[in-house]
């Protein structure tokens, strides 16, 4: 028996997350109970997890109770297992309105040992690795097997309780129903009549209201930097909100995503960032400066440039060194580390708007196996993120190879989770360009097709284009003459 508390055993390998992979390398079968369970913490066993049910390992797991311990997400993705691995893994959970405050977690290896972690610590990424929590291990090396095997026995006990039921999607769709009635009997009892919090919300939406009407827009919406684009948005970005901007390869979703970015931070001083998983802070700085100095990219690239260019380019840094534009590039994150990224931007620079690019990259759940489910989670994530700290949040997303016929205007139905991303996102904006299959069909126009938007009416703003220098602009009156 070893006692284990991370109040004075502060090492990793002394925490449920070592425990748990360092067993599974052996096990033959694993039988946990806990209450709490979440998505972060599978990621954090995903690999030995899947390597052990992948050997024949079985599975047995009965989590949660209350809807307060419900997470839902984190069910689908063990019915994912279930569903992967029949015949070895079974799940159930507490559906009475109880908690269950057991946690453990019994370990039987290949050569027959045993071995138990018996605490405080939930199946959640605090419990795994860093919540202050205690607990005591045991083995059949140097325990009693029996107190080892009362472990094991108590999980399957509780799986015969009558308040513990088998997980299916039945079941799930259940849970949820239960999840949002619980919610709105707690916030109809939270808000009560005549609240304070509704008056004051009342006063500061009447305040707006009356800035908006005298010309004053303020922070509660940020602008495109397209005047008819803004328009039909009613106003520009909202807080809360999630726009999603999707076209294929090479039309320039994110030209038009960095350009409400550049123009957000640079001409209007509200803090940005740029989270981007396709290419390099250096293209970003680059892009910035074609869209600010009018200078082609190939010119900046190989460094072609007139003594006037070079004079345009001086002045154009000297006003981005205090424009508050943050760029985060590399590999794409999970969707908890992406989460987590934002929520810090916003704690340390108060950033209002955040570009996701492209969303399609993040990797969202480690159990899903097709990409329209990774699409559907981090959609609906990014939304809730964006309502929680108040932010507008732009993601960037592809559109299927349907859309590639010059012929075919691109369509909802053409993005990838477009069901999700439909109820999910206030905005999605399917970016069209003719010109991309035809350099003779209406150059240098662009068509930003409003599949959803929740403040204004769907429909079509077109808009002019200057690609070679990174920049999408209200079109002309005099669009006789278009830019060259």
């Amino acid at each position: 028996m070893h006692y284990i508390d991370s109040a004075i055993d502060a090492n990793a390998d002394d925490r449920l997350a070592a425990w748990l992979n360092g067993k599974l390398q052996t096990a033959s079968s694993l039988t946990l109970r806990t209450g709490f369970y979440s998505v972060a913490a599978l990621d954090v066993v995903q690999e030995r997890l899947e390597g052990f049910l992948r050997r024949g390992g079985e599975l047995v797991a009965v989590l949660g109770g209350d809807v307060l311990q419900v997470d839902l997400a984190a069910l689908e993705m063990l019915l994912d297992l279930v569903e992967q691995h029949p015949e070895t893994t079974r799940a159930y959970v507490v559906v009475e309105p109880v908690f269950q405050n057991a946690k453990t977690y019994h370990v039987r290896h290949l050569d027959g040992r045993a071995s138990a972690w018996v605490g405080s610590a939930n199946l959640t990424l605090g419990g795994l690795v860093t919540n202050l929590e205690a607990a005591i291990t045991l083995d059949t090396e140097d325990d009693d097997p029996e107190v080892v095997d009362r472990v094991h026995a108590a999980t399957l006990a509780a799986i015969e309780q009558p308040a513990v039921a088998v997980l299916d999607h039945g079941l799930i769709h259940q849970l949820d129903r239960r999840v949002q009635e619980s919610r709105f009997r707690f916030g109809r009892a939270a808000l009560g009549p005549a609240s304070p919090l509704v008056l004051d919300h009342g006063r500061a939406l009447l305040d707006q209201l009356e800035r908006t009407a005298s010309g004053d827009p303020g922070l509660h919406v940020v602008s495109t930097g397209l005047s008819d684009l803004d328009a039909a948005l009613g106003g520009g970005l909202r807080r809360g909100t999630l726009s999603v901007i999707a076209s294929r390869p090479g039309v320039g979703r994110s030209t038009l995503a960095l350009n409400m970015l550049t123009r957000a931070a640079i001409t209007d001083g509200i803090p940005a960032c740029l989270f981007t998983f396709e290419t390099t802070v250096d293209e970003v700085i680059l892009r910035v400066l074609a869209d600010h100095t009018a200078i082609s990219h190939r010119y900046l690239r190989t460094s072609t440039l007139t003594d006037v260019d070079w004079t345009d380019l001086a002045q154009s840094m000297v006003g981005l060194l205090d424009a508050p534009l943050f760029v985060n590039a590399g590999p794409a994150p999970h969707l908890e580390g992406l989460c987590a990224a934002i929520a810090g931007a916003v704690a340390a620079h108060g950033v209002e708007l955040v570009v996701v690019d492209p969303v399609s990259f993040v990797l969202a759940r480690s159990f899903a196996n097709t990409p329209d489910r990774e699409l559907a989670e981090t959609a609906r994530r990014l939304k809730a993120l964006a309502m929680q700290l108040g932010i507008r949040i732009v993601a960037t997303a592809e559109l299927n190879r349907q859309a590639d016929y010059p012929t075919m205007r691109p369509r909802l139905g053409d993005i990838a989770g477009s069901d999700v991303i439909a109820q999910a996102a206030d905005t999605v904006i399917l970016l069209h360009r003719p010109d991309a299959h035809d350099r003779n069909q209406r150059p240098q126009e662009a068509d930003l097709i409003l599949a959803k938007n929740r403040y204004g009416e769907r429909g079509t703003v077109t808009v002019a284009h200057r690609l070679k220098v990174s920049r999408f602009l209200t079109l002309p009156s005099n669009w006789d003459d278009p830019p060259r």
